[in-house]
C-alpha cells in the first residue's frame, strides 16, 4: 500500500486525495502529518491538516454508521447543515438548533455528522451523513474569523454579511460500494498504523 498517497475516488471527476508526509517514506506513524485535499477537474482544495490518526479515526469512525444509514440527519436540520453549524458558532446559545448531551456538557446535534473541521488557515469543514436512502459527503464553508481575530493584511467581513452569501462548496453522492471501499483502505491504513505502533511505540520500564 502507497503510504505517501491514497486515493479515496467518489466518481469519475472527484475524488479525496490523503499526502503523508512520512520523512521515511515507507510506513504510515499515527504521528505524521498528513493533508487531505478534496480534488476535481476544476479545483483542489485541502479539507484536513494535521496528524494521520486524527484524520483516519473520523473515517472509521463514521463511515461503518454511513452504511447502516445510523447518520440520518434529524428533523430540526431543515437548512443546509454548514450553514446551520455557521450559527451555531456565532452564537452557540441560538434557541433554533437542537442540543443534545454530550458528557457533562450540551452541543449541536448537527456534530454528529462532522467529519473533518476546521483547523490552522484551513476555513472548511466535512460532513457525511445518510438522506433518502442515499450517503452524501459535504465540504462547506466556515466563517474565516470564528476562532481567530482578522490580520492586517486580510479583508475583513462581518459575519452578517458573510452568511448572505453563504453556500455549500461539494455536496457529492457516494455509493455504499464506494463507501465500503472507502473503508476497506482505512482499515488497511490502520492496521499499518498498527505495526508501526509496535516497532517506533515503546512503552518504558518502570
Amino acid at each position: 500500500m502507497n503510504s505517501e498517497k491514497t486515493i479515496f475516488r467518489i466518481n469519475e471527476q472527484q475524488y479525496l486525495e490523503l499526502i503523508n508526509h512520512c520523512p521515511e517514506k515507507n510506513h504510515f506513524y499515527r504521528f505524521d502529518e498528513c493533508e487531505l485535499s478534496f480534488v476535481n477537474t476544476e479545483e483542489k482544495f485541502i479539507i484536513f491538516q494535521d496528524v494521520l490518526m486524527d484524520c483516519i479515526d473520523m473515517f472509521k469512525f463514521l463511515l461503518p454508521k454511513s452504511l447502516k444509514d445510523a447518520l440520518i440527519l434529524p428533523e430540526s436540520i431543515k437548512l443546509d447543515i454548514g450553514f446551520l453549524w455557521n450559527e451555531y458558532l456565532n452564537e452557540p446559545s441560538n434557541t433554533n438548533l437542537e442540543m443534545v448531551a454530550v458528557e457533562n456538557s450540551r452541543e449541536w446535534i448537527g456534530l454528529r455528522y462532522l467529519l473533518w473541521s476546521p483547523g490552522k488557515k484551513i476555513n472548511v469543514a466535512t460532513w457525511l451523513y445518510n438522506k433518502n436512502d442515499t450517503i452524501y459527503l459535504e465540504i462547506t464553508p466556515v466563517y474565516p474569523w470564528h476562532f481567530r481575530d482578522a490580520e492586517q493584511d486580510e479583508k475583513f467581513i462581518p459575519y452578517d454579511e458573510w452568511i448572505k452569501n453563504y453556500k455549500p462548496l461539494i455536496i457529492s453522492e457516494i455509493t455504499k460500494d464506494t463507501t465500503e471501499q472507502w473503508l476497506s483502505k482505512t482499515e488497511k491504513i490502520i492496521q499499518e498504523i498498527t505495526k508501526a505502533d509496535a516497532k517506533y511505540l515503546h512503552t518504558p520500564h518502570e
